[in-house]
């Protein structure tokens, strides 16, 4: 961390310039797990600077971009992101810079996930795993595997989601790495409350933020205390549930916005789940009316279905009907599946029921169907 950043000035100051960047690129990666874009940046100018006084290797440049590009994906700015993760990928394929490409494929496969396209993030993600494994790069291919078991998920296919993050995590077990260990059990915390096994999944996540807490890791052990939170929704434990999601949003609004949506949209599902219906509403329509340039259908779609309650409430049927329309078009082109989507599309089906609107009826519950189909499909073995 810091201890590497004090090491590199007095490396540069030697003269040992190669050491002395290696040892700030180490203390700008410590800082990213910290939530401080800031430090990470000046980190990675004052290497940079560094670097201009000598010759060197292309690799020794790309890292430093590449994890300028892991901040850009976590700021939301998604065109950046892209942009410099494919000159990267340019550059490392012409010199036949394996490891870097692969670095480069994970990235925009995660990229890609945010905006939607499902099955090209898991290509993506795949090529980065076997590049990866090509090369001997045994962490990034086991950050790979965890990445494969989201878009997986993301798809409703969760038994094959539950073993990429069982094999993720078996690489991490081996390696003794912390925060990939944490990280494998994230996502599989969530498969996990997917599938309805709450208490398994409540354990996961426990194990998860244990495991980053040891090694330091703000960033993801906040996406642990918010996926806890989840946990709890689905279990119907709302205060307790609240109470995580909460301190998380706070955390994420330091540091990483795309976590922030999620928090802020669990948020309003929580209030919904209690009654509180009009504090709900600022929540859902915010992530109902995200714009598309910022990816995450997955947002706009739960959202709306969860707005279908304040439709319903209102007796407002022509909202209901477009909400569920847009909602069920968004969700067939990007392929998302959801727990959550079949819960929400229940309750919706429940109340235009008891509002005598047969049409309405019949179309949530054919939504809830959609999706209650796809996760059976992809159940555990």
């Amino acid at each position: 961390g810091r201890a590497a950043e004090r090491v590199g000035r007095h490396l540069a100051e030697a003269g040992h310039v190669l050491a002395a960047s290696d040892a700030l690129l180490r203390s700008a990666e410590w800082e990213s797990t910290r939530g401080d874009p800031v430090q990470v940046r000046r980190l990675l100018l004052e290497r940079d600077l560094l670097l201009r006084r000598v010759p060197v290797r292309p690799h020794r440049a790309l890292a430093g971009v590449l994890l300028e590009v892991e901040l850009l994906l976590a700021e939301g700015r998604l065109d950046e992101a892209k942009t410099r993760a494919l000159e990267v990928r340019g550059r490392a394929e012409a010199l036949g810079m394996v490891g870097e490409r692969a670095r480069a494929d994970r990235v925009l496969g995660r990229l890609v996930w945010y905006r939607g396209d499902l099955v090209a993030a898991e290509q993506l993600l795949d090529r980065a795993r076997q590049a990866a494994e090509e090369c001997g790069a045994r962490v990034l291919a086991a950050r790979a595997r965890v990445d494969l078991g989201n878009a997986r998920m993301a798809q409703g296919r969760i038994a094959e989601a539950v073993r990429s993050f069982d094999h993720g995590l078996a690489a991490f077990e081996a390696l003794d790495h912390a925060e990939g260990q944490g990280r494998a059990l994230l996502g599989l915390g969530e498969a996990l409350r997917q599938l309805g096994r709450l208490e398994a999944a409540l354990a996961t996540l426990q194990r998860s933020r244990s495991h980053l807490i040891q090694c330091g890791d703000l960033r993801l052990e906040a996406r642990a205390q918010h996926n806890l939170g989840e946990v709890y929704r689905t279990a119907g434990r709302l205060d307790e549930a609240e109470a995580h999601v909460r301190e998380a949003a706070t955390k994420f609004a330091r540091y990483e916005r795309t976590s922030l949506d999620f928090a802020r949209l669990n948020l309003g599902l929580i209030l919904v789940a209690q009654g509180r219906l009009d504090e709900a509403a600022p929540y859902l329509n915010e992530a109902a009316e995200m714009p598309r340039a910022v990816g995450l259908p997955l947002l706009r779609i739960v959202a709306r279905v969860a707005l279908l309650q304040l439709a319903a409430r209102d007796a407002d049927w022509s909202a209901f009907d477009t909400l569920l329309a847009q909602a069920d078009g968004e969700q067939r082109t990007s392929g998302y599946v959801d727990r959550d989507l079949v819960t929400l599309a229940e309750v919706a089906s429940r109340l235009a029921s008891a509002a005598s609107q047969p049409a309405r009826v019949a179309a949530a519950e054919r939504f809830a169907e959609t999706q209650r189909q796809a996760l059976s499909g992809g159940g555990a073995d």
